[in-house]
């Protein structure tokens, strides 16, 4: 019976955000106001801010370029191979999300969480095809909270550096979550090789995080490491590592990780990798 506990505690923790009500959220979570209970971790979207004038963590000391991530990062009982491969292909998975606003632009942190082929014509194309491929991106109500900001948003992949090549797609509609404050960005492309890539990742991501799953799931263990990649102010992805608090009982069927790590304006709805 633990054995099986163990494995459906597994897949609620890389799905979370896809269940509806979840009896312990603490298993994997994404920055929502729930963990506003930290006051480090209010929620605030970005509007057109910018590193140099932060306030919420001057300098930035704390924020990890994800291209410069070592083993090394990790506390000394976690600094594991494995587990760094699997935050860089958490990292491979990040975007970073726009939305045009009243003319001026918020921008967010997502994940993408599925890559899905469809067979009618591509919505987004001015000569539409057959074939096209719908990307659901997970990310907070906070970034995208209507239809009308899902179309006026647009998703930057692969955002590394400062000199990364712009990759992007445009958003089409938004799933809200009814028992949270998470929501899925659908986005679209008729980008085959483009899709084919991102589903690789999917399932590269998968792959690694059940193998560190394996290697560190405990749960008695308290103040666990926490791992965040996101757009902080917009900018190119940054790590950030803390620690995890206590579970908050928010109501008779939903309870919310707490948790203290840096995250700046643009860094919500990020996906927070709790071990």
């Amino acid at each position: 019976m633990s054995f099986l506990l163990d494995v459906l505690k597994k897949w609620l923790n890389l799905f979370a955000s896809a269940v509806v009500i979840l009896i312990q959220r603490c298993l994997g979570c994404y920055d929502s106001e729930l963990e506003a209970f930290k006051k480090s971790l209010n929620v605030e979207v970005d509007f057109e801010g910018s590193e140099e004038t932060c306030t919420t963590n001057p300098g930035h000391k704390n924020f990890i370029p994800i291209t410069e991530l070592k083993a090394s990062h990790f506390p000394v009982k976690y600094r594991n191979q494995d587990l760094l491969k699997t935050v860089k292909s958490l990292g491979d998975l990040t975007v970073k999300i726009s939305v045009s606003v009243l003319g001026r632009v918020k921008t967010g942190t997502g994940k993408i969480f599925c890559v899905t082929k469809n067979t009618s014509n591509c919505k987004n194309s001015r000569n539409p095809r057959q074939t096209w491929w719908e990307i659901e991106v997970l990310t907070s109500t906070h970034v995208v909270k209507t239809d009308d900001e899902a179309r006026n948003s647009k998703c930057r992949l692969f955002y590394d550096t400062e000199n990364s090549s712009l990759v992007s797609v445009e958003g089409l509609t938004v799933i809200q979550s009814l028992n949270s404050d998470n929501c899925s960005l659908i986005c679209v492309t008729c980008d085959e090789e483009l899709a084919n890539r991102l589903n690789q990742l999917v399932n590269n991501f998968i792959v690694l995080y059940e193998r560190t799953f394996d290697r560190f799931w405990n749960p008695k263990k308290k103040h666990k490491p926490v791992i965040i990649v996101s757009h902080p102010h917009g900018a190119s992805k940054k790590v950030s590592i803390g620690k995890s608090g206590k579970t908050i009982k928010v109501s008779n069927n939903y309870s919310a990780l707490t948790y203290t790590i840096d995250t700046c304006p643009g860094s919500t709805g990020a996906y927070v990798y709790t071990l």
